[in-house]
């Protein structure tokens, strides 16, 4: 197993052989749903349940987004970033959306 990749996980996903067996023990969270803000949907609207908490420390080492369920043979990525202080910015959501508004468009602003 070099770097810790499971080179049989990706063969079988490769195949298409999925078992996902592993969601049955999983809390869901089903019926949370996002509700737009008056300036439409923005991520401070679609950070909520599980996605919306950002742990101190990443629990896995794998491109999952938060708050998704995890396959428990997805294999370790070796990421050596993975405290919150080292990535997170409170306030990376609203500039996120302040870069958005802003961004220039030929088929917008050219008449």
């Amino acid at each position: 197993m070099a770097l810790g990749l499971d080179l049989g996980y990706l063969e079988r996903s490769a195949r298409g052989e999925f078992d996902l067996g592993w969601l049955r023990d999983t809390k869901s969270e089903w019926g949370i749903h996002a509700k737009p803000s008056k300036t439409g949907l923005t991520m401070r609207d679609i950070a909520i349940g599980s996605y919306g908490e950002v742990p101190d420390h990443a629990p896995l080492r794998t491109t999952a987004p938060r708050g998704s369920d995890i396959d428990p043979d997805v294999p370790d990525m070796g990421y050596t970033i993975n405290d919150k202080a080292e990535v997170w910015s409170d306030n990376v959501l609203d500039l996120y959306e302040e870069a958005v508004s802003r961004q220039w468009s030929a088929t917008r602003d050219i008449p």
